[in-house]
Order: structure tokens, then sequence, then C-alpha cells
């Protein structure tokens, strides 16, 4: 909610993947500012990203997350909701940051079978 791009995009490894809620895919950091980009302009001046962690399952230097979210504007309208499903890497230096990280991930609706 700070607004600052370069320390969200601080979140991601160099390499990392973004699925958006839209169903964009971004690889790469310069592809990964443009959709962070997108959502603090949706968001707006005063707009806030609101999140909860659902869960994290750490496996050595790897982590499965959840989070659940919404992206609301000032007036609390909400542009976005759902439900998130990342994979983190520890990193040499010690600090976590997403590999591949799919905003709607786990709010996809189950699969007909």
């Amino acid at each position: 909610n700070a607004r600052d791009l370069d320390w969200l995009l601080a979140l991601y490894e160099p390499t990392a993947v973004l699925r958006t809620a839209g169903e964009s895919t971004y690889h790469g950091l310069d592809e990964i500012r443009v959709a962070l980009r997108n959502l603090l302009d949706a968001l707006g001046a005063d707009g806030r990203l609101i999140g909860r962690n659902v869960f994290c399952l750490v496996h050595g230097d790897v982590a499965l997350l959840r989070a659940d979210y919404v992206a609301k504007r000032r007036d609390g309208t909400a542009i976005m909701r759902g439900s998130s499903a990342e994979i983190v890497h520890r990193g040499s230096d010690g600090i976590w940051r997403y590999i591949v990280d799919h905003a709607t991930g786990s709010s996809l609706p189950p699969l007909e079978l």
C-alpha cells in the first residue's frame, strides 16, 4: 500500500512468472513491472490491497502459499478479490521471493469431473 513499484518488484525473483486476475501471464521483472503498474493505476491514488495469508507450507528453500485478498478504491468499492496461489524461494541472502504468483489460482472454480 506504499505504492512503491520498486519495492513490490523486489518481492519477485528475476525469472518469476505472474498470472493476473485477468488471466494474463507476465514473465520476468520487466513484464511483471507492467502488471504491477496496472494494478496500482487501477487502485487509484488512495486504493488499498488488503490480504490475509491462509497457509504457508515450507519444504527446504521453497514454500507454497495461499492468501485471500481484496483490492478496494478509496470509496470502498472492491475492484478485485480472490485467493492467490504462490510459490516462493528463499535466496542465498535469506529473503523469500516469488517465483510463481497466480493471483486467482486458489479461487478458480473446480472442474466438473
